[in-house]
């Protein structure tokens, strides 16, 4: 959070926008606009996120407040100079030749078009974009717009470099592509490790508590350090500027939280010359510029830039008011006063170089002509999240987060989990998919010439279109939104099955249509006449038997199917029904008793010549097959029919699977979902996430359940009882770190481990503090939990002998070979052949109930 008592200075507009500067710094250059509206910007280009909206710009203000605010009056001013803007913008889109590589292509097109609207809105006088997928469909490269704007107008064919060799001011680019990569390069070496403090080899940086943080933690912005420190702190010249953040005390205590911190990388360049004994910039370039082949990669070390360097330069802004636009010369006003050589910004490139980079990326560490620049451990090491939250997700330089927090950003629309990449303030990006081996590098001076420019949905666009591209593809599309199969009623579609019937509904609060309406609102006016509630009640808030009740909105009695005697329909509630109609959201787990009950209400409408409708719904955990098959004598209300734990069905489809299997005879009928590949999570789906039970609270959760949860009937606590269920386990008796050291050496695909220590207030161990393993899932795609699961039982059997009880552990597993292979202590592998033939047969078997294309 912004320390709010530092911000003591209150300017207040004519309009009534307050306006608060920072103490000491005349005229400031960090500063908090609070704005009616105006959202938290994101962290390179629109400001830091905090507690509240955030600007920090990269220059001395031109005035007492922030540019976000505006005067009445100097609206109309901004509209009057616009009109020579827009024409100069016209003239640019539609009179001047722009070069576009591989123009023919749909793709090209989209993108040139994506660049013209950019453009037009004022957001960059120019744009570079590149696109490739090695050994695969796309490779274009498109320019747009010119070069520059100002002192005078200049195209991209002014001079005698094209457009990919001009340089362009990377600003936080920096960060992954010179100072991240250096720090591996020495990792992988053996002169630095990860989880080295800082403090052990810039001694005078370990004060004020910073002595404990690690170079892991500063590359993944975890080090607790504020995002700038004042630039006032660097006008005494780079000795000074080193002490002044040397005596820097923490925002967050190290490792707590997420912080975007331009300090951090500023550090972790001085640990890069320390350890090396070089200048960072040197190191740079003989360590990765020039083994990738980045001939026009560099800093400008101090001084005026010299007239062939400036030549091929992009500018930005002026530095000052009045002044003439940076050419050559770093725009982040820390890294100049630093002498032009800093580790969070400074860099120039070109989009060639950058190119050469990220084909170095791909291809695990080898360079364009062979060269090993970095070893392919270290690639995947780069681009995995840490133990960290979903919502703070870095790599080691990268950023890794999910589509949910880059609406606007890179990534896109489809690119998915597993992808990779930075943007930079003065309006770079660039971003990789290894599965896919393809990037995406949009390189744009947004700044120029006054500063005013936003190309947030310039890269959204690019991104999203170079994704739709690939060919080949090993992921789905984000089709969404998808239309459930009460969604599809909602909008109007007439159900034959459903038309004058008398409709008896087992739902509950998971049954909802895009604008939030209930199943239970869009069947009434349409011959709803009773309700029956699975586990946890029609609100889905109980965790106990539930007795029978009415619903306060219609009126009818609600039949819970969740009590001591009682786990299916009676005779006597169906007597008057033509038709049952099921619409609860699974969670794609074997051992969730939504699917029983469903399974037990076909069988009542079997035997009383009822019709039953699926309203379907995604598998929210994806189509993923993984774990044993149920035993056919270890079948009950937990786990009702033959599948594996993760069963990667629909309801609806497991609904065709029983008719099957059971014989049943039963009119069926499922309302498949649209717009939906089986590939894609519930959040790919524009669905909005609804706990489907009291501790299932996150996409995290429900992925991590089918592994987790097999071990729940032991006497270890799988956090219930916390804000995180599922997401981490322990016991008073565990040794977490033993355990998380375990896990750790197994290397499982799309997660991490770490020990933790919690106190449920609930559930098992209430009260009683539990030491145990954190998980930190990194890749969705990739994670296996019932591997994950497994490689955990080992570890417990392997630490804890004696502790761990095993003698309930195959309530959930409902698998004999598997139990006896874990009491035996034998391996994960040889625990999963146990199945393997067992889980080819049930996908043969399988094939009949299926609705949507593997």
């Amino acid at each position: 959070m912004v320390d709010r008592a530092r911000l003591v200075r209150e300017y207040r507009g004519p309009a009534g926008v307050a306006c608060h500067h920072a103490e000491g710094r005349s005229p400031p250059t960090q500063h908090a606009c609070i704005l009616a509206g105006h959202r938290p910007g994101t962290d390179e280009e629109d400001g830091r996120q905090h507690g509240f909206s955030s600007c920090f710009i990269g220059q001395e203000h031109r005035s007492r407040h922030c540019r976000e605010y505006r005067r009445p009056r100097d609206v109309a001013a901004r509209r009057a100079r616009a009109y020579p803007r827009a024409m100069r913008v016209f003239l640019l889109l539609f009179l001047l030749p722009l070069p576009t590589a591989g123009a023919q292509t749909p793709l090209a097109r989209d993108l040139a078009a994506a660049a013209d609207r950019a453009m037009a809105a004022g957001h960059a006088p120019g744009v570079v974009i590149r696109a490739q997928q090695l050994d695969g469909a796309v490779d274009v490269t498109v320019v747009r717009g010119v070069a520059a704007e100002a002192p005078a107008r200049e195209t991209w064919n002014e001079g005698s470099l094209p457009a990919t060799g001009r340089t362009f001011d990377l600003a936080s680019l920096t960060k992954c592509v010179a100072t991240a990569t250096c720090v591996m390069k020495l990792v992988e070496e053996g002169r630095l490790k990860l989880s080295d403090r800082a403090a052990d080899h810039l001694p005078g940086f370990g004060v004020n508590g910073k002595d404990v943080i690690t170079v892991e933690q500063l590359l993944r912005h975890r080090g607790g350090l504020l995002p700038d420190n004042r630039l006032a702190d660097y006008r005494d010249g780079a000795r000074l500027a080193r002490k002044r953040i040397y005596a820097l005390g923490l925002r967050a205590a190290p490792g707590t939280r997420y912080i975007y911190t331009d300090v951090g990388f500023i550090v972790l360049a001085w640990i890069v010359e320390k350890v090396t004994e070089q200048p960072f910039d040197a190191y740079a370039k003989a360590a990765v510029f020039a083994p990738c082949g980045m001939a026009h990669t560099g800093f400008l070390r101090g001084g005026a830039p010299k007239a062939a360097w400036s030549a091929r330069s992009i500018p930005t802004e002026p530095a000052r008011e009045g002044g003439a636009p940076l050419r050559g010369v770093v725009h982040d006003p820390r890294a100049r006063l630093l002498g032009g050589v800093a580790g969070h910004a400074g860099l120039f490139s070109t989009i060639d170089d950058l190119s050469r980079y990220a084909r170095m990326i791909l291809r695990g560490g080898v360079a364009d002509d062979g060269t090993r620049v970095l070893t392919a451990a270290t690639i995947r090491l780069m681009g995995r999240c840490g133990p960290l939250p979903r919502l703070e997700r870095r790599g080691l330089g990268f950023d890794l987060r999910p589509l949910a927090f880059t609406r606007k950003g890179p990534r896109g629309r489809h690119f998915p989990d597993g992808t990779f990449g930075h943007t930079g303030f003065t309006g770079t990006s660039m971003w990789m998919d290894p599965a896919s081996k393809s990037y995406v590098i949009v390189l744009t001076s947004r700044l120029h010439p006054d500063g005013r420019g936003d190309v947030s949905q310039l890269r959204y666009d690019v991104g999203t279109a170079v994704a739709k591209a690939l060919d080949p593809r090993p992921w789905a599309l984000r089709l969404g939104p998808a239309r459930s199969g009460l969604q599809r009623i909602a909008d109007g579609e007439v159900l034959p099955a459903l038309t004058g019937k008398r409709i008896g509904l087992i739902t509950n609060h998971t049954a909802r249509d895009r604008t939030g309406a209930s199943a239970i609102e869009r069947l009434h006016p349409h011959g709803l006449r009773a309700l029956f509630s699975p586990e946890h009640g029609i609100a889905g808030k109980f965790d106990a038997r539930v007795g029978d009740a009415v619903d306060p909105l219609t009126g009818l009695k609600i039949h819970s199917l969740y009590q001591k005697d009682r786990r299916r329909p009676s005779k006597a509630a169906l007597k008057d029904l033509d038709v049952l109609v099921f619409d609860i959201q699974d969670i794609g787990t074997r051992f969730y008793t939504y699917v029983s009950t469903m399974v037990n209400c076909m069988e009542e409408a079997s035997r009383n010549g009822l019709s039953f409708v699926v309203l379907d719904r995604p598998n929210p955990i994806g189509v993923a097959v993984e774990g044993p098959i149920a035993n056919d004598d270890a079948l009950d209300f937990v786990g009702r029919l033959r599948i594996p734990i993760r069963h990667g069905m629909t309801v609806g489809e497991l609904a065709r699977l029983a008719k099957q299997d059971l014989k049943l005879d039963l009119d069926l009928q499922v309302v498949a979902v649209k717009d939906w590949s089986p590939n894609q999570y519930l959040d790919d789906t524009g669905q909005r996430w609804v706990n489907p039970s009291p501790n299932m609270r996150s996409m995290a959760a429900a992925l991590l359940y089918p592994g987790i949860g097999i071990l729940e009937t032991t006497n270890l606590s799988v956090g219930r009882g916390t804000k995180t269920p599922f997401e981490h386990v322990g016991a008073p008796w565990m040794n977490g770190e033993a355990i998380a050291n375990d896990l750790r050496a197994a290397a499982l695909d799309g997660i991490t481990f770490s020990p933790v220590t919690f106190t449920p207030t609930s559930s098992k161990y209430r009260g009683k503090r539990c030491s145990g393993v954190r998980f930190a899932i990194t890749d969705r795609t990739a994670l296996r939990p019932i591997r994950v699961g497994l490689t955990l039982a080992t570890a417990l059997r392997k630490h804890h002998p004696v502790q761990w009880d095993t003698a309930r552990l195959g309530r959930l597993l409902k698998h004999r070979k598997t139990l006896i292979a874990i009491r035996r202590g034998r391996g994960v592998t040889d625990i999963e052949k146990t199945w393997t033939s067992e889980v080819a047969a049930f996908r043969e078997r399988r094939k009949a109930a299926l609705i949507y294309a593997r």
